[in-house]
């Protein structure tokens, strides 16, 4: 061979390292046309037919190279497998070969060593392999070849002993850096290279290895190409995969094959875009056929990826399925074979027919290897999806069995698999015997034994593949038959089902975020937490970027939502959308409730009533042919499968007792509470009955017959809890007895003790503020369950209630160890209590060390950063301040670029998050003088809510501009406000001042009497209206106001705001004494008592309305120190005023305005002395107050009869 062609000897043993056997092939037979039989070569054209089972193949070329000196050693191994693989072991031709191979290792220099070294290795077998590694260094330290095998060993052998991984490691970035100590002009230094960027790979550095590979010139070699696939991937950058992707199918087609395999990862896992995908992998499984014909492991493996990542979506299904059949019928059925083949016919299974077909292959494939116990576990899963209920009790008990055998004893990886497998078949049949909890428990151990089971968490296809997302989402579909069908009452603990449903979601939907089922669970999840918004942020979503797909199930669900926020005419768009993606759905129940939802609300009784009616007479929904069982009967298996829940019929006969009741029929209301009373006996739903009639004697005001009804629930019944909440409610509420409204939660903790019923009482006991109680509660189901991490911070938020911050600091310490997500309550808590320095100890501690490109762990280096940002604030370190905020800002604008594709949900709150910090940002510009600035921050943050707009930051850059005095722009900007939406009643406030400082009285009224028109108790409208009034000089006319007022409410007579705009309007009509009695009605009042005050202080100082300092003007001739007297009436008021204003003193924020008013008493003295005090007063106060200081001057001066400086300061004032 070439000795010099390391591009090709690379691509060789790159090819065999990740099992693509034809491309080994096809590299040998390219290099041997174009150097000859070079026996290098040829040893590896014969090593691929050998790992592809072609024997004659393999055993020919390999006789023919075995007295080599250079692949001795490796063509012997290599014919020994041979031979003991073929059907009639030649043991004489074994033994002759094994003692040539004894002799010839004995005197094996370097090279065959390597050789020897590297058949070993590309054979799983790298601890023998290290062997001759080791033997190569030992005949020569230096050698460059030694070092790099030896080093890929320990990196192979770190990958199969993760134990041993970091010592592994260790060694083998040994070996590369003395490899590249010794590196000289012939040495390969492509194997040195890869290795580098795989030892920094398996290190977690990923942006290194990206950098080591980039320093590699060769054009269009796969290896590289590969490799930097798989670190994008690894780094989650799923746009560079796609873009890097695209440009090797445009450029060259050596790597075509692995960049067709990541466009479609990108297309199904991220994208979501299965019809784009389909395409996409007809091609691929085209170009593995031509590349891989007889690689069967390649074809089981990417469909197994494709199918467990596509939710079931049949047009992927139908090309796993067509490629295993091919596969089925091209090669050797062996059981592993069948088996995948099953699999795939069991997940596109769509009748009863396909199942029985899929079972029939399993049959074969346990025939085929009668050990195949997963085989074995997918037919009895077949049998519980048909039905055959007959056989569930064996079926368990079998199983049980086995699982007791392997719990605690399962190690390796494919175990824990199956054993999580094997629990979630049990759950199947549990859910029949309608035991929730436990399915739930269930379900739970086998999600952790399942993460347990996967090797590495580094996002790449063999790790998505572990993962089998397909039975994940199995497993939450199981856990929503037992979904409440209301959302959990606020503040009180969801039930297992919907926690760890949650959970296992949020895990799937961090890895595959274009999986659309997954978001729909999600979504409904949150509906039934009580996150209507994010619900409804999710389903849009789902609904924007699956316009391929049939997305008639969220749409309805997102029409349900809508209904319960009161959003009729978008429920009902989202419920037409729906009928026209699948018209199927009009028979269905759910589409006759949600279309009910929406004529009720409507206030379109009969039609409710009728439409309820027809759903109440659909097939499945009364009972008229026996119980409903599993997936009986035959035909269509979506059909059968989604046979009526319980929970959807029972919905449909509350809503038409409902609907009936509010027509006043309460006759046919109470028949159809009685029929459904006979419908549910001894169902899961029975209780549910009892708790809809409790509901409505309450509504009869019958709060004993209620309570009657829900005491009659036992505790073995699934709607217990809730009925028990109900009881609790009617205690507190209706009869105001927290003492029974405790004891009902103490009951449930006497019949069924657990951790959940505990919180629950533990929350009972934090609504009635016996927290202590609430806290002993909390630690005694603490004690039974202290991994609960909500559990550990319900206690923690009780502890800080109590005020006892070092232990609540001790449970939010305990909850961080557990849940890294808990850190910023910690830290909010600390800096609350100005515990700064333990605060950054904990946010250094947990700082990444590297680079990170988790969305996750970006979002919390964004709170980490503002939490350092706080930090510096309350230390007034302003500089470090404004330096976290913009790092916190930049990082925040990369969270934003790909929170919406990965985790949609998270986008309002992200965006939020990105506001709050522009706002501060914003806030500082503010402080420094530079409104431009925040004016420029604020329409950034602004853009964020392109689509619903902000309008507090509108409002906020209105203010500035306002500031800036650019009147015609805020104006615009509010008429925009207001045309978007019409009651914004800040935006038409801002507008009405801005006509009053444009002086058009007539505009500014008109939008005041707007305010007046939707909020008739808005006394500050009220006011400024009287006052746009007493400007146009019509001012007798704003008496209607007050009538419109009291019309409203006869209340309003006494409120502290109407008293003030009544004294006002007194006061500008002239009627001084009745302004003075309406002002002092409202003085005593903390928002218009200092106004009241101010007024009344002016009257008092100037009783008679009169020009202080006017008779001044009469008569210049005498002395400044001849002031007139005062008389009786004229000190009394003086003395009021003095009165008035120490109460004035202590009011917030009115300093100022004591200071002038204190002021203009001591020139309402007339003394000469308090003159001339007060005029001091007044040359302090010109900058805070200047107009009414320069009238406190010119004032002064006509009192002391010097109108020239009186004419001074007036003119000044002017200025």
């Amino acid at each position: 061979m070439a000795a010099t062609d390391y591009k090709t000897l690379s691509q060789l043993i790159y090819f065999g390292r990740i099992e693509h056997y034809g491309h080994m092939k096809s590299v040998a037979n390219y290099a041997i046309e174009k150097y000859g039989r070079d026996p290098v070569l040829v040893f590896f054209r014969a090593f691929a037919n050998l790992l592809e089972l072609n024997l004659q193949e393999a055993i020919r070329d390999l006789e023919s190279i075995k007295s080599d000196e250079t692949v001795e050693l490796c063509s012997l191994m290599a014919l020994i497998v041979a031979y003991k693989e073929q059907s009639h072991t030649d043991r004489e031709a074994v033994a002759n070969l094994d003692e040539k191979f004894k002799n010839s290792r004995k005197t094996a220099g370097n090279d065959a060593l390597r050789f020897a070294g590297l058949f070993l290795a590309l054979s799983s077998r790298p601890d023998k392999a290290l062997q001759y590694a080791d033997r190569m260094i030992k005949l020569d330290a230096q050698s460059f070849e030694g070092h790099v095998l030896r080093g890929w060993l320990y990196l192979l052998d770190s990958q199969a002993r993760p134990d041993k991984s970091e010592e592994m490691l260790k060694r083998a970035q040994k070996d590369f850096e003395t490899a590249e100590d010794l590196q000289h002009e012939t040495a390969n230094e492509l194997e040195l290279v890869l290795g580098k960027s795989k030892c920094l790979e398996l290190a977690g550095d990923y942006q290194k290895a990206t950098q080591v590979l980039l320093t590699l010139r060769q054009p269009n070699f796969v290896p590289k190409l590969n490799e930097l696939m798989r670190l994008e991937l690894a780094m989650g950058k799923w746009e560079n995969v796609f873009q890097s992707a695209s440009e090797i199918l445009t450029e060259t087609r050596d790597a075509e094959l692995f960049a067709l395999n990541y466009t479609i990862l990108y297309k199904i896992v991220y994208e979501g875009s299965y019809t784009d995908a389909s395409n996409d992998m007809r091609q691929f499984f085209e170009l593995l056929h031509q590349k891989e014909a007889q690689n069967v492991n390649l074809y089981k493996f990417y469909c197994k990826l494709y199918s467990s990542l596509c939710g079931r979506n049949m047009l992927i299904l139908r090309q796993t399925n067509a490629t295993m059949h091919s596969v089925v019928t091209s090669f050797e059925k062996n059981s592993t074979t069948l088996l995948e083949y099953a699999n795939q016919m069991l997940m596109a299974a769509q009748t009863r027919d396909d199942i029985e077909a899929a079972s029939k292959v399993f049959v074969k494939a346990v025939e085929a290897d009668p050990d195949n116990s997963r085989a074995m576990l997918r037919f009895n899963h077949c049998k519980i999806l048909l039905g055959k209920t007959k056989e569930f009790d064996k079926i368990f008990k079998d199983l049980e069995l086995l699982k007791e055998t392997m719990v605690g004893n399962s190690s390796n990886h494919e175990e824990l698999s199956f054993l999580a497998e094997m629990m979630y078949v049990q759950a199947l049949i549990l859910q029949h015997r309608n035991k929730f909890e436990d399915v739930a428990l269930l379900l739970r151990k086998a999600f952790e034994i399942h993460q347990q089971s996967i090797p590495r968490v580094v996002l790449s296809a063999e790790y998505l593949c572990a993962l089998n997302i397909d039975l994940r989402m199995q497993m939450v579909k199981c856990l929503t038959k037992s979904f409440p069908p209301e959302p959990v009452i606020p503040g009180r603990a969801p039930p297992m089902s919907i926690s760890f449903a949650k959970n296992v979601l949020e895990t799937i939907s961090s890895v595959v975020p274009g999986l659309t089922e997954a978001k729909f669970f999600q979504a409904k999840i949150k509906y039934l937490l009580g996150d209507s918004d994010s619900a409804c942020n999710i389903l849009q979503d789902c609904i924007d970027r699956t316009k391929e797909a049939d997305m008639s199930e969220a749409d309805m669900l997102l029409a349900s939502i809508l209904i319960e926020m009161n959003q009729i005419s978008r429920a009902e768009q989202c419920l037409s959308t729906a009928l026209s993606l699948n018209f199927a759905i009009r028979s269905t129940p759910n589409y006759h409730l949600v279309k009910a939802k929406i004529q009720a609300k409507s206030n379109q009784m009969t039609e409710c009533r009728k439409t309820l009616e027809a759903a109440i007479n659909l097939p499945g929904v009364r009972k008229t042919t026996g119980r409903q069982g599993s997936a009986g009967g035959s035909g269509n298996l979506k059909e059968s499968s989604a046979l009526i829940p319980d929970s959807d019929r029972m919905s449909i006969f509350l809503e038409l007792s409902e609907a009936l009741r509010a027509e006043n029929n309460i006759h046919e209301a109470t028949k159809i509470m009685q029929d459904a009373i006979n419908e549910f006996r001894g169902t899961s739903e029975e209780s549910r009955v009892m708790i809809a009639n409790a509901n409505l004697d309450l509504s009869r005001g019958d709060v004993e017959s209620a309570l009657s009804n829900l005491s009659k629930i036992d505790s073995d019944k699934p709607y217990y809890i809730k009925a028990r909440e109900k009881m609790a409610e009617i205690y507190l509420v209706h009869k105001n007895d927290k003492k029974l409204y405790a004891q009902c939660y103490k009951d449930l903790v006497d019949k069924q003790p657990n951790v959940r019923t505990k919180m629950l009482l533990g929350d009972a006991y934090m609504n009635v503020l016996e927290i202590d109680k609430a806290i002993l509660v909390y630690q005694s189901a603490y004690e039974e369950n202290q991994k609960d991490v909500q559990l550990i911070k319900k206690i923690a938020e009780a502890f800080v209630r109590m005020h006892y911050y070092s232990q609540a600091i001790h449970y939010y310490r305990s909850a961080y160890k557990k849940d890294a997500s808990t850190k910023h309550d910690l830290i909010r808590l600390l800096i609350r209590l100005h515990y700064y320095d333990d605060a950054l100890k904990i946010l250094d501690d947990s700082e990444p060390q590297e680079q990170t490109y988790d969305l996750s762990r970006l979002i919390d280096n964004s709170k980490s950063l503002m939490a350092r940002a706080e930090i510096c604030q309350k230390k007034k370190q302003l500089e470090q301040y404004e330096t976290f905020l913009k790092k916190a800002q930049v990082q925040q604008r990369e969270v934003l670029r790909r929170v919406k594709a990965e985790q949609p949900e998270l986008n309002s709150e992200q965006i939020d998050f990105a506001i709050s910090i522009v706002n501060k940002l914003a806030e500082l510009a503010i402080d420094k003088g530079n409104l431009e600035e925040a004016i420029e921050l604020y329409e950034r943050a602004a853009k964020f809510k392109e689509r619903t707009g902000d309008v507090k930051l509108r409002m906020k850059i209105i203010k500035l501009n306002l500031q800036l005095g650019k009147l015609d722009e805020c104006e615009s900007q509010c008429v925009n406000l207001i045309k978007q939406d019409l009651d914004n009643r800040e935006a038409m406030t801002m507008m009405a001042e801005l006509m009053l400082a444009k002086n058009n009285f007539e505009e500014a009224y008109r939008y005041y009497t707007k305010l007046l028109e939707q909020g008739p108790d808005d006394f500050t409208a009220l006011l400024q209206a009287i006052r746009c009034y007493r400007l146009m000089g019509d001012l007798e006319s704003a008496n209607k106001l007050f009538t419109q007022c009291l019309q409203h409410s006869s209340k309003s007579a006494t409120e502290p705001g109407f008293l003030f705009s009544k004294g006002y309007y007194e006061l500008h009509m002239g009627n001084v004494n009745n302004a003075l009695k309406e002002f002092n009605k409202c003085r005593k009042d903390k928002e218009w008592g200092p106004k009241a005050l101010k007024h009344m202080i002016e009257i008092c100082l100037n009783p008679h309305n009169s020009v202080m300092g006017a008779h001044a003007l009469e008569d210049l001739t005498g002395s400044g120190d001849e002031i007139a007297s005062l008389d009786e009436t004229d000190s009394m008021s003086l003395r009021t005023a003095a009165k008035l204003l120490n109460e004035l003193k202590t009011s917030k924020d009115t300093s100022v305005d004591y200071a002038i008013l204190e002021a203009y008493l001591s020139l309402a003295t007339k003394h000469s002395g308090n003159i001339n005090d007060a005029m001091a007063k007044f040359t302090n106060l010109i900058s805070a107050k200047p107009v009414s200081a320069y009238l406190g001057m010119a004032t002064a001066y006509l009192l002391k009869k010097d109108k020239e400086a009186a004419q001074e300061c007036s003119q000044e004032n002017n200025s």
